[in-house]
């Protein structure tokens, strides 16, 4: 699977920070503080534009709610997903199912929330270890340089041209079973998830790295006397963090799709889990006659991806310096 987010176009920093240039005159600690009062400027500039986008709001309000419904499934729904009772099997929606019911009479509205937090779990998980590992190897291979630079670079552009899919395919067939525990399958997704999902956000952060490296508030920050690790977390890595969180957003619902795509190829969560993707699956064989069954867990899973795309968007517009002017 690849990914849907285009690299290049992230690569240029997005802080709102002047572009890189190597100082040759003497520099003092006005300057080094200058450049973080521009950068706090950044994110309260982009908090003006995001709140003025009707888009933005709506869509960070359906994450927070699919947030509260993973967590907290009791609160929208009530009974056992997996309880079903025979004589409802196939009804239609509703008073008493407001989704209506599956094959084996279970409420399908009850199993669409209960299966949030599956999907959920994933995305998160993912972009969450795919995040550190890409920060943390992409500024060691761009601040290290040499030796260390070119393996971590390698490394990234072999497992990046490794069909996502396909090795996720190869991965889950041949290290699970359909008797091995859901938590384990969940596990065993996520690390394969991370593996292959950690260079794309490595080479935006290695490349924002030598971008800024030589920038005039990091040769102040130099020349005061701080710690190489120091200027990295202070100067350099502020800089990053905005396409960093462009692209990671974007990414949750990518990987949400994943899972419920191997779901539904019967690799991913199995009974008695309860995942959109396998509900998906299952409900593809009543499409005529109960096509509900099938178009309610579709809704929310094209829901959830396009809320978080949406945020991305308007994150990545309003961290563009062009629209700050």
């Amino acid at each position: 699977m690849t990914d849907p987010v285009t690299v290049d176009a992230l690569v240029d920093p997005v802080a709102g920070l002047e572009p890189a240039t190597t100082t040759t005159g003497p520099v003092s600690r006005a300057e080094a503080e200058a450049a973080d009062d521009r950068s706090h400027g950044v994110w309260i500039d982009a908090w003006r534009i995001l709140r003025r986008k009707p888009v933005f709001l709506i869509s960070a309000g359906v994450i927070l709610l699919l947030a509260l419904m993973a967590f907290f499934p009791g609160w929208f729904a009530s009974g056992d997903p997996n309880r079903g009772v025979l004589a409802h099997s196939l009804q239609g929606p509703s008073a008493d199912g407001w989704f209506g019911f599956d094959v084996n009479g279970r409420n399908v509205y009850t199993r669409v929330v209960y299966g949030t937090r599956a999907s959920l779990t994933v995305g998160f998980a993912c972009t969450l270890g795919t995040t550190l590992i890409g920060i943390v190897l992409g500024a060691v291979a761009a601040y290290s340089g040499g030796l260390v630079d070119t393996v971590i670079s390698r490394v990234a552009d072999m497992l990046l041209g490794i069909p996502f899919a396909l090795a996720a395919i190869i991965v889950l067939s041949t290290l699970t079973t359909f008797t091995t525990p859901n938590w384990r399958v969940e596990i065993i997704l996520i690390l394969t998830i991370v593996v292959f999902g950690w260079p794309s956000i490595a080479r935006v952060l290695r490349a924002t790295v030598l971008t800024t490296r030589n920038a005039d508030y990091v040769v102040a920050g130099q020349a005061l006397g701080l710690s190489g690790v120091r200027v990295l977390f202070r100067h350099i890595l502020p800089n990053a963090v905005s396409p960093i969180l462009v692209l990671s957003t974007m990414r949750v619902g990518g990987y949400i799709a994943t899972e419920a795509s191997l779901s539904y190829l019967g690799l991913g969560l199995r009974p008695p889990a309860v995942s959109w993707g396998q509900m998906v699956s299952d409900g593809q064989a009543y499409l005529r006659t109960a096509f509900h069954v099938l178009l309610f867990p579709s809704i929310f899973l094209a829901i959830t991806i396009l809320a978080f795309v949406l945020v991305g968007e308007a994150l990545r517009e309003a961290l563009d310096p062009a629209n700050r002017r």
